[in-house]
């Protein structure tokens, strides 16, 4: 009994500690890495034939990446920017058809809003998002598409140094380009994602 008093005591004061750290743990450069896992979707039509042929594919993709940024938090305001970089695996087939990506960039912002007292922030981030793809049919065809994705995520400190995050977002593809012109993109790629990520504090 006696043990689980210390402890419990001992948990206590850390997670005081803790609170008190919030808004400087929260403040200043960090970088991490994340990994994703993402449901995404395009449509192309084949305009070489007729009637034209449709190739829709849908699927799941994975990305794991590194990400570097700044933030300030306020007492009951955070606002931060951030750029990543990742690697984004995984092929989507269907029939003769194949998509896979490849490299991706972005670059957001954050508005969160710390929890009184709790190492704890809910956050919304928006990103401009670049990513490049290859479409495969009887021959490869590399292109790339531009976007952005809102998203909503939580943000943890784990201590006065270390961070843990999970995030849901939707990536929108608004622009691509790259295919030969007989490949018509009906319904660009776009992606409900899930992400977790650890950052560690670089600086205030």
């Amino acid at each position: 009994m006696t043990k689980y008093i210390i402890l419990f005591v001992g948990f206590l004061v850390s997670f005081a500690s803790l609170s008190n750290a919030k808004l400087q743990t929260f403040t200043g450069t960090y970088a991490g890495v994340i990994a994703d896992l993402g449901s995404t979707g395009i449509t192309v039509d084949d305009t070489k034939t007729t009637p034209d042929t449709r190739y829709k594919l849908t699927g799941s993709t994975y990305n794991i990446g590194a990400i570097a940024g700044i933030g300030r938090a306020w007492q009951r305001f955070y606002l931060g920017f951030e750029a990543g970089v990742g690697y984004n695996g995984g092929n989507i087939k269907k029939n003769e058809a194949k998509l896979s990506q490849g490299f991706n960039f972005d670059i957001a912002t954050r508005i969160g809003r710390p929890v009184h007292d709790a190492a704890i922030m809910p956050y919304l981030r928006f990103a401009l998002t670049y990513q490049t793809m290859t479409f495969s049919t009887t021959s490869d065809y590399n292109f790339y598409t531009y976007g952005f994705q809102p998203g909503l995520g939580v943000e943890f400190i784990v201590d006065p140094t270390w961070r843990v995050r999970a995030e849901a977002a939707y990536n929108i593809g608004i622009h691509s380009t790259n295919l030969p012109a007989q490949y018509k993109i009906k319904s660009k790629p776009s992606s409900f994602v899930g992400r977790i990520g650890v950052t560690r504090k670089l600086s205030k």
